[in-house]
C-alpha cells in the first residue's frame, strides 16, 4: 500500500479496483517443515532477480524463428544482376504484468534478422560482385498503466523491416519503418476528458534519397453537460526529409460548440480553427496561414413543414512564397472575408419541397474591397415510380432563380430548369442469374442576364436568350449481369454515357465502359480468376486544342484505356498435398512511372508463376517473372529542364527460397 500512496492520488482511489486476490504481492505461510534454521534469513538479496525487485512478474515467453536461403535473378535489355545469400530470424513474444494486472501490463514481440548477401552484375554495364552482412532488429511493444482508471497511459514502439520482394519486382527495395510514441487520457467524473497523444515516425528505404521524419503532438479535450458540447484540439506535425533540403510544418488549433436544449426546437453549432503551414524545398519558402469561425443556427419546429437555417461565417488568409530561383520578391496575399446567410426550406408534400436562401458576403483581397448579396429560389418535385409492366419509370422536375449584386452597380440573373426521368428493370432468370437495366436522360437549361450598372438598361430578354443561355442534354445507359452457382461468380456490365452542349460552342464528352470480373472454381482444389476494365472516351470542346509539353492535342481524338488479368490456381497440383501453383497474366495500358504506387503499378504486362511447397516446417518457393514495366528515363531540355519520361523495357527475373521455420 506505501507504493501505491506514493503513485496515486488519494482521490483516484475510487476508480481502481482492488488488489487481486492471491496474487504474487500477498505472502503465504511456510510449512513447518520447510522453516528456515535460526539464524538463518527465509531468501537473501542476492537470490531476488531484478525485475522481482522492480514489481515486475516473470514475464511469460515464446522462442520462434526461421533459418533460410535465397536465390534471385533480375535481366534486362542491358544488365543482369544475381544475388543470393543466408537469412535468419530468430524471434520472442512475451508478456507480463506490474505489481498488479490493473496497475501495469505489457507485451512485446522482438525479431533479429540476420542476413549474408552477396551480388553480382553485368551486361553492358562494367561487371561487379559484393558482399555484405546485415544484422537487422524490428518488433513492437506496448506498456499499459493505470488501463482501467480514468487516467490511463500507454507507450508504444514498432519497428519493421519489409522486404518488399514479396512483390517480385526488379524495382523491389528495403525499408524500415520506426514508430513510437505514447497516449495519456484523462476523464473526470464530471465528463470532461482530455487526451495527449505524441508519436515520432521515421522511414528509410534502399530505393530513396534519404529517410524522412515525422513528429506529431495533439492535444484533445472535451466536455459534455446536459445540453452542450464542448471540444477543443491543438495538433502540430513536422516532416522532415533527409538527404534534400525539405521540411514541412503544420500547427492546427480548433474548437467547437454546440447547444441544444431538450424542450427547444433550434441548435447552434460554432467552431473556429486557426491552422498555420510551412513547407521549404531547395531554398523556396511557403508560409499560409487560415483563420475562420462560423455559427450556424438551426430551427425545426416538430409540427411545421419548414426548417430554417441562418449563418454566420468568417475567413482570413494570408500566404508568403519565396523562391529565389524564379524572383527576388516574396509574393504575399491577403483575403478576409465575411459571410451572412439566411435560408428555408419548405416541405409541400412528401413529392415536393421549395428553398429559399439570401446571402451576403464582404471580402477584401490585398486592399481591394468587394461586397456581394445574393438571392436564390428553388423548387423541386420527385414522385415516387411508376409500374409499367415489368419497368418502373420516374421523373423529376426543377427550378429555380437567382440574383446577385455587386458593390459596383453590376448585377447578374439566372433561370434554370432541370427535367430528368429514367427507367429501370430487373430480371431475374429460372437459372438464378439476374439482368439489371437502367437508363435515365437529364436536361438542364438557364438564362443568365448582366447588368453592367446601376444606370445602364437593363438588356432585353430575347436579346439574352442565344449569347447567354445553356442547355446541356444528358443520356447515361447500363445493363449488367451476375451470375452465380457455388463457389464460381461472374459479373459484366457495359454502361454508356453521353453529355453535350445544345447551345453555344459545341461541348461533347462520351464515354464508353465495358467491365467484367469472374471467379470459375474447376475443382476443389483448383479455381480460375479474372477482371476486365475497358474504357474508351471522346471529348470535343468546340474544336480548341491544348498545347501541353511543346506539342498540341486534338481533343476530338478517342482516348482508350484498358486493364486486365486472369490468374489460375491450384492448391494440390499432381495430387501432392501443400504443393501450391499459381499463374498470372497482367495487362495495362496505364503503367505508372516508379514515383507513385508500387512495383506492380509501373507494369504495362507481366506473366508471374509461383510454385510453393510445404513438408512440415520447410517451404519452398519458386518464382518466375516476365514483364515490361515503365522506367524512368530523364532528358535535359535546350532550356535547361530536366523531364522524366517513361520508356517500356522488357525484365525477366527469377527466385528460389528455402525456409525452415520452428516455434511459431
Amino acid at each position: 500500500m506505501a507504493l501505491s500512496a506514493l503513485l496515486i492520488p488519494r482521490s483516484a482511489f475510487t476508480a481502481l479496483p482492488p488488489a487481486t486476490v492471491g496474487s504474487s504481492t500477498q505472502i503465504e505461510p511456510r510449512p513447518a517443515s520447510t522453516a528456515p534454521a535460526n539464524g538463518q534469513t527465509a531468501e537473501s538479496d542476492e537470490d531476488v532477480s531484478w525485475w522481482t525487485r522492480a514489481g515486475i512478474i516473470a514475464p511469460r515467453y515464446s522462442l520462434y524463428g526461421s533459418v533460410g536461403y535465397e536465390w534471385f535473378r533480375n535481366t534486362g535489355p542491358d544488365f543482369n544482376t544475381t544475388s543470393q545469400g543466408l537469412t535468419s530470424v530468430i524471434g520472442s513474444r512475451f508478456s507480463s504484468y506490474i505489481w498488479e494486472p490493473w496497475f501495469g501490463k505489457f507485451f512485446g514481440d522482438m525479431r533479429l534478422h540476420l542476413g549474408q548477401n552477396s551480388f553480382a552484375s553485368g551486361g553492358d554495364m562494367p561487371g561487379s560482385s559484393t558482399s555484405t552482412r546485415n544484422i537487422l532488429f524490428s518488433g513492437n511493444g506496448r506498456l499499459s498503466l493505470m488501463y482501467r482508471s480514468r487516467f490511463p497511459f500507454e507507450a508504444y514502439f514498432d519497428r519493421t523491416y519489409s522486404r518488399t520482394t514479396a512483390d517480385f519486382s526488379p524495382m523491389a527495395g528495403a525499408t524500415v519503418n520506426n514508430r513510437f510514441g505514447f497516449t495519456q487520457s484523462y476523464t473526470h467524473e464530471s465528463g470532461a476528458s482530455g487526451s495527449l497523444d505524441w508519436n515520432r515516425s521515421t522511414q528509410s528505404s534502399s530505393m530513396d534519397f534519404g529517410g524522412s521524419r515525422m513528429d506529431s503532438l495533439l492535444l484533445t479535450m472535451a466536455h459534455r453537460l446536459p445540453e452542450q458540447t464542448m471540444g477543443a484540439s491543438i495538433g502540430t506535425n513536422v516532416v522532415t526529409q533527409q538527404g534534400i533540403d525539405s521540411r514541412s510544418r503544420q500547427l492546427n488549433v480548433s474548437a467547437s460548440h454546440n447547444y441544444a436544449p431538450e424542450d427547444e426546437y433550434y441548435t447552434v453549432d460554432t467552431t473556429a480553427n486557426i491552422n498555420t503551414s510551412g513547407f521549404r524545398l531547395d531554398g523556396a519558402t511557403s508560409d499560409v496561414r487560415l483563420t475562420q469561425i462560423s455559427s450556424m443556427v438551426t430551427y425545426r419546429p416538430e409540427e411545421v413543414p419548414y426548417t430554417i437555417n441562418a449563418a454566420v461565417r468568417a475567413l482570413g488568409l494570408t500566404s508568403e512564397l519565396n523562391d529565389p530561383f524564379v524572383t527576388r520578391e516574396s509574393a504575399n496575399r491577403k483575403l478576409q472575408t465575411t459571410n451572412l446567410s439566411l435560408g428555408m426550406t419548405y416541405t409541400l408534400s412528401t413529392e415536393t419541397y421549395a428553398y429559399g436562401a439570401v446571402n451576403l458576403n464582404a471580402s477584401t483581397s490585398n486592399g481591394e474591397r468587394r461586397n456581394t448579396t445574393s438571392e436564390t429560389v428553388s423548387i423541386t418535385h420527385s414522385p415516387e415510380g411508376t409500374e409499367l409492366g415489368d419497368y418502373i419509370y420516374r421523373w423529376s422536375a426543377s427550378g429555380g432563380a437567382s440574383h446577385a449584386t455587386e458593390t459596383s452597380g453590376d448585377a447578374t440573373g439566372e433561370l434554370s430548369l432541370q427535367l430528368s426521368h429514367s427507367l429501370y428493370r430487373n430480371w431475374e432468370l429460372e437459372s438464378g442469374d439476374r439482368i439489371n437495366f437502367s437508363a435515365t436522360q437529364a436536361l438542364a437549361a438557364a438564362i443568365q442576364s448582366r447588368r453592367r450598372n446601376d444606370q445602364e438598361k437593363a438588356p432585353d430578354l430575347a436579346t439574352i436568350l442565344t449569347p447567354n443561355g445553356s442547355r446541356r442534354l444528358t443520356h447515361n445507359a447500363g445493363v449488367s449481369w451476375t451470375s452465380s452457382e457455388g463457389a464460381s461468380n461472374t459479373m459484366v456490365h457495359a454502361g454508356y454515357s453521353d453529355s453535350r452542349s445544345l447551345m453555344g460552342a459545341t461541348e461533347v464528352f462520351q464515354m464508353l465502359t465495358l467491365q467484367f470480373t469472374g471467379n470459375l472454381q474447376t475443382g476443389g482444389d483448383s479455381s480460375w480468376s479474372g477482371s476486365l476494365s475497358m474504357q474508351a472516351v471522346k471529348q470535343d470542346l468546340g474544336n480548341v486544342q491544348i498545347k501541353l509539353a511543346s506539342t498540341t492535342a486534338d481533343q476530338n481524338d478517342i482516348k482508350l484505356s484498358s486493364n486486365g488479368s486472369v490468374t489460375y490456381r491450384h492448391s494440390r497440383l499432381f495430387g501432392i498435398r501443400r504443393l501450391g501453383f499459381s499463374t498470372s497474366v497482367r495487362m495495362s495500358s496505364n503503367a505508372l512511372l516508379p514515383m507513385l504506387g508500387g512495383p506492380s503499378d509501373y507494369e504495362t504486362s507481366a506473366w508471374d508463376t509461383r510454385l510453393d511447397y510445404t513438408i512440415g516446417r520447410l517451404v519452398l518457393r519458386a518464382n518466375a517473372l516476365i514483364s515490361r514495366s515503365v522506367m524512368p528515363v530523364v532528358r535535359r531540355t535546350p532550356d535547361g529542364f530536366e523531364l522524366s519520361e517513361g520508356e517500356a523495357k522488357l525484365n525477366k527475373s527469377i527466385m528460389f527460397t528455402v525456409t525452415r521455420t520452428f516455434g511459431y
